[in-house]
């Protein structure tokens, strides 16, 4: 570990145990100091609630909220030398992530700060092993039904420098867009990076973001895009960036800057909608397929449809004895069509049958949002309840496309467009944006 790691006014003295603003020495506790050190040597990376506890209060069971109390003391402290919202952030329920530029002094040069590369990302520059050349999370899980559409977006990438993949939420692109990083490390030299843009609040961030992942260090928001480019400007790697929708001007204009100033960058991104810039080729993710209705539906015929093998793999993971029987496959497909083939609403509704039947479930769907509730723990919060995947949606709506919406809504199914532009026709959105 570096000497000392340096970051806006402030210098976090690793021995001395000391943070230093301005030259001058800021009263830290001694756990607030060890959580900032923690997060300021992980820079870019989420570290976890679990994680700080683990290494703040080693063998000592304390309550959650002694972490809140002290990141908050943090907060106070940074604000008083300038806005502390820009040096870390909340990932809420997960735990935290810094993302300012850092800086690293060694012993060997305790005058000249030199570009560390901190956090997750080892260096786009190294050319080691596969594993030293990216990011990207290992899958706990397998990937069912999506062999078309990685083999789409490999096509895509062999001669489209910018792909982005839109599609609904819950229906899967992020998992299908590191599926297809995994599958393309070795086209790309200096590896495949994945920058998630989830957790962000602020556009501004969306630079300083990918800095950190790709291991660039940047000290000027004005400059951040320029100087990012400059870095990477002869470097032959792929970089993801996922979940774009709510940055999404910010994302598309520091994707296109890249695409032009990086001869050798290629860049797949995901999103609610395209980021319309040129050179964009746009990939839909599609939902699962699923089976129509049919009392009749077999085992061995359910089993063609990947909504349904994915429901059953992830029952059969359940540990309860699950299969696939003739008996229950009309029921299966049944569940399986109405929530759509979304792979988020599936993995939300299969470990309800802890506690109900197949038939129940199956019931339990007409109150299919009060019943989808309670998904991984360890998930971004919009992730963890189809209530929660909606609010963010319309969130993201201006004043506008919500009123388009809920005028919209009275069609129950498909619609013509005569109809269509006879309700909407006074909302305020030209015809030609419909």
């Amino acid at each position: 570990m570096p000497e000392a790691f340096v970051f806006g006014p402030f210098r976090l003295l690793v021995t001395r145990r000391e943070l230093m603003a301005h030259g001058v020495p800021v009263p830290v506790g001694q756990r607030a100091f060890e959580i900032l050190l923690l997060l300021v040597s992980r820079h870019g990376e989420l570290v976890t609630k679990d994680e700080l506890m683990t290494a703040v209060w080693p063998g000592i069971v304390v309550e959650e909220n002694n972490i809140q109390v002290h990141v908050s003391a943090l907060r106070k402290v940074l604000a008083k030398a300038g806005d502390a919202g820009r040096y870390f952030v909340t990932i809420p329920g997960r735990g935290y992530r810094f993302v300012a530029p850092v800086e690293c002094d060694s012993a060997n040069q305790p005058n000249r700060p030199t570009t560390a590369v901190l956090g997750q990302a080892a260096t786009v520059a190294a050319a080691g092993s596969p594993a030293a050349r990216n990011n990207l999370p290992h899958p706990l899980t397998s990937l069912i039904g999506r062999e078309a559409e990685v083999a789409e977006i490999k096509a895509a990438l062999a001669s489209h420098r910018l792909v982005t993949l839109t599609g609904s939420g819950g229906v899967g692109k992020t998992r299908l867009v590191i599926e297809v990083g995994r599958s393309v490390l070795d086209r790309y030299p200096d590896g495949v990076w994945l920058a998630e843009l989830a957790p962000l609040t602020d556009s501004q961030l969306v630079t300083f973001t990918i800095g950190a992942v790709l291991g660039v260090s940047l000290s000027s928001a004005a400059t951040a895009t320029e100087a990012l480019a400059s870095a990477l400007h002869t470097k032959q790697f792929l970089l993801i960036i996922d979940n774009c929708e709510h940055v999404i001007a910010e994302v598309a204009r520091v994707a296109e800057a890249l695409i032009q100033a990086c001869a050798h960058l290629s860049i797949v991104a995901s999103s609610r909608e395209r980021l319309a810039i040129a050179g964009e080729s746009v990939i839909r993710v599609p939902s699962l397929p699923t089976p129509q209705a049919s009392a009749g539906l077999t085992a061995m015929a359910a089993c063609e449809y990947p909504a349904v093998r994915l429901f059953v793999e992830r029952a059969s993971a359940l540990g309860l004895g699950f299969a696939l029987t003739d008996a229950n496959a009309a029921t299966i497909g049944s569940i399986c069509t109405r929530l759509d083939g979304i792979p988020l609403a599936i993995e939300l509704a299969v470990p309800r049958l802890r506690v109900l039947s197949v038939e129940q479930l199956a019931r339990g769907l007409e109150e299919r949002f009060r019943l989808l509730t309670g998904g991984n723990r360890t998930a971004l919060p919009r992730q963890q309840t189809l209530h929660a995947l909606i609010d963010w949606s319309y969130a993201l709506l201006n004043d506008e496309e919500k009123l388009l919406l809920a005028r919209l809504a009275v069609f129950p199914g498909s619609a013509l467009l005569t109809s269509i532009t006879a309700v909407v026709v006074s909302v305020g959105i030209p015809p030609e944006q419909w």
